[in-house]
């Protein structure tokens, strides 16, 4: 089921930038600069989190926990991986999470172009 979070359904390759997928004690984490997705394996089903900058409210999503105005932790459940296929917004989503939190790009100020007379 991991995979479904870091590929796109059936295409086996990574749909953005590096990542590094670490599998700990009693979760996997998956990493950009900053940890921005992740799962934790129960007994009869998989506990999957997205972290976005927005709250996204979708029938999919158990539960939204904030960090603050820019983090939000979306948990959702999964028996199989037929349940995140489902989802057919998860792959924008997990994009948007590495992008905006996983890569800090929510962080990186726009600098105001200078002006020219």
């Amino acid at each position: 089921m991991i995979d479904r979070l870091t590929a796109p359904a059936g295409t086996g390759r990574q749909m953005y930038g590096p990542i590094e997928v670490i599998a700990q004690k009693t979760r996997i984490v998956i990493m950009g600069r900053v940890r921005f997705a992740g799962a934790i394996v129960l007994r009869d089903r998989v506990r999957l989190n997205v972290a976005l900058t927005r709250r996204v409210e979708a029938p999919w999503v158990e539960r939204i926990e904030s960090y603050g105005p820019r983090w939000n932790a979306h948990r959702f459940m999964a028996r199989s991986a037929a349940d995140v296929d489902a989802i057919t917004e998860l792959p924008a989503l997990v994009c948007e999470g590495y992008r905006d939190l996983g890569m800090q790009g929510s962080l990186r100020r726009v600098r105001p172009s200078p002006v020219i007379p």
